[in-house]
């Protein structure tokens, strides 16, 4: 054993702390892309919804490649770094970049600029964050073996990860408003974030260790070493994990719609975009106090049973949300933010809590101990939950309702006499003056949007430049928001509720066939080691199949190779 990977050590509190600081990453750049992005794509670049929604979805496709990869890289990396902590250190510099660069405002005057563009800034940055949090997410089942320890250890890391979130959810904001101009608010929120994220990775490298560097890598039953492929297929075998990443997808769906939503539930069915700091707020900071709480609830009553106490309250919370208007006075808004932290709070511990002891279950099943893989799972999934289905979907539906984008605050008379005006009268003539009406030049050959224009007004020029095929909004121009019609606010508003109700519902269902608590991963422990120091599986008790059996969701007898 060398001097990176010692084995069992005990567990400080320090270590907790450098192992959590780790998810300043994890929890803050996911949290910023999920609230910030689609509107940032949307209404200040001034992309089609649909395209915006379907950057980080096609993303997906290499995703799908490039997560269960790095868990196999990672299971099999040697250095004299570590096997996992190696990676903490190459990616310090790329997460700045990758963080960065989806905030840059490029010039870029159609969608398929913007799109090619932006679609890219995607692809790195997620590439990026599998690179450092595959590995990262696979110590825990390293650094620790017993229960509560294991629930410290990821206690840790939630706090910071869900710090990272209230700083991510609050802070940005701040940082926009500062800058007259939106696009290079923007652009400095993300270099301001880009160096919070790199920076605490050498302080995890230095604070954190590894287990054993296995001699060799696992093999197949045909003696050959196994494809990552086959590799990774295999865990889906697993029973609990099974249930665990139900509970997950349907966890964090419903933060994801909440976050990603949230600005425009505020902004446009509300009329409150100020609102969304202290809603941020509210929702956070009571997050992080719960924290002790459900893992108390969890060393007790189990992992599924603190998960679905936060969910029950979140449920509550989201029902209530539907209940408000414009003329809601700013107190119940703020309580029912309270609530929504309270039960959210369950939400991103427990799935996160219970990975290390489904890796426990895989090394029953498999005698393998191979958690860089299941990290690389949940890593995939958790882009998948955002990038494949929550932000597409967002885009669809608000195409699907009529949302309108910005407005050009200004335009060349170039433009507009050769381009919009032509397009406008083919494809919708009875728009052409009215848009014409709409600006007036200021003696230097550029048209201003009149600032007396109505409300209506302003749809109404959205609607013909969409009719036209023109979107010339985007980053190389200032825009004007539009305040969207009360039928498409309305839908904004039932949506915002009852899509988390149907994923909380659904997440409650799925908890109550976990049966990963206390009790029984002590006797499935006690279990592994007996057959990891040579026992028999002929040997077993009554109880220890029947356990085993329950968590794995297979006979006992197909458990482990032969001779294993």
């Amino acid at each position: 054993m060398d001097g990176i990977t010692r084995g069992e050590r005990a567990l400080r509190t320090r270590n907790c702390v450098a192992y959590g600081l780790g998810d300043l990453y994890g929890g803050g750049a996911f949290l910023l892309v999920s609230t910030f992005a689609m509107y940032y794509l949307v209404a200040v670049v001034g992309m089609s919804p649909i395209l915006a929604g379907l950057i980080p979805g096609l993303g997906k496709i290499w995703d799908a490649v490039s997560d269960p990869l790095m868990g196999f890289i990672s299971d099999r990396t040697k250095s004299r770094f570590g096997r996992r902590r190696v990676w903490f250190l190459v990616g310090i510099a790329p997460i700045f970049a990758s963080v960065a660069l989806i905030w840059v405002p490029v010039r870029a005057s159609t969608d398929l600029g913007l799109f090619a563009y932006y679609f890219l800034a995607y692809v790195f940055f997620y590439t990026v964050s599998t690179m450092v949090l595959v590995p990262y997410g696979a110590l825990s089942a390293e650094m620790a073996s017993e229960f509560k320890d294991r629930n410290k250890l990821t206690g840790f890391r939630m706090f910071f990860s869900m710090l990272a979130a209230l700083i991510s959810g609050t802070v940005p904001q701040v940082l926009i408003n500062a800058f007259p101009d939106p696009r290079a608010g923007h652009l400095a929120m993300g270099l301001v974030f880009g160096a919070l994220f790199a920076a605490p990775w050498i302080v995890v490298y230095l604070g954190t260790w590894e287990g054993p560097v296995p001699e060799r890598a696992p093999k197949a039953a045909s003696g050959r070493s196994e494809g990552f492929v086959s590799n990774f297929a295999t865990i889906f075998r697993n029973g609990s994990f099974r249930v665990h990443i139900a509970m997950y997808i349907f966890a964090y769906a419903t933060m994801d719609v909440l976050m990603g939503w949230l600005k425009f539930y505020l902004a446009d069915y509300l009329g409150r975009p100020g609102f969304l700091m202290v809603a941020m707020g509210a929702i956070l900071v009571p997050q992080i106090a719960a924290l002790p709480v459900y893992i108390a609830i969890a060393n007790r009553k189990g992992h599924a049973f603190a998960y679905r106490i936060g969910l029950s309250i979140m449920l509550v919370a989201m029902a209530a949300m539907y209940l408000h208007t414009p003329e809601t006075p700013v107190v119940f808004l703020v309580l029912n933010c309270v609530l929504a932290g309270l039960g959210q709070s369950a939400a991103v511990l427990v799935p996160f809590q219970l990975l290390p002891f489904v890796v426990d279950v895989d090394e029953l099943i498999t005698g393998k101990k191979r958690a860089g893989t299941y990290a690389g799972a949940m890593t995939l999934i958790r882009k998948l939950i955002q990038g494949a289905l929550v932000l597409p979907v967002l885009g669809v539906i608000l195409a699907a309702i009529g949302y309108l984008g910005p407005v050009p605050a200004r335009l060349s008379a170039d433009d507009m006499s050769g381009v919009i005006v032509p397009r406008v009268a083919a494809a919708a003539p009875a728009d052409a003056s009215a848009l014409a009406r709409a600006y007036a030049d200021d003696g230097s050959g550029q048209l201003v949007l009149d600032p007396r224009l109505t409300d209506d007004d302003r749809r109404a020029v959205r609607r013909a430049l969409d009719a036209a095929g023109y979107k010339g909004s985007g980053a190389s121009r200032t825009t004007v928001s539009v305040v969207q019609p009360d039928g498409t606010a309305g839908k904004i508003r039932a949506l915002f509720a009852f899509l988390p109700l149907a994923l909380l519902a659904l997440g409650i269902i799925s908890s109550l066939r976990m049966r990963l608590g206390p009790a029984n991963h002590r006797t499935m422990k006690a279990e592994i080691d007996r057959l990891n120091a040579g026992g028999l599986k002929a040997d077993a008790s009554a109880e220890a199949r029947r356990v085993c059996e329950l968590l794995a969701g297979m006979p006992y007898d197909s458990l482990r190779p032969a001779g294993r």
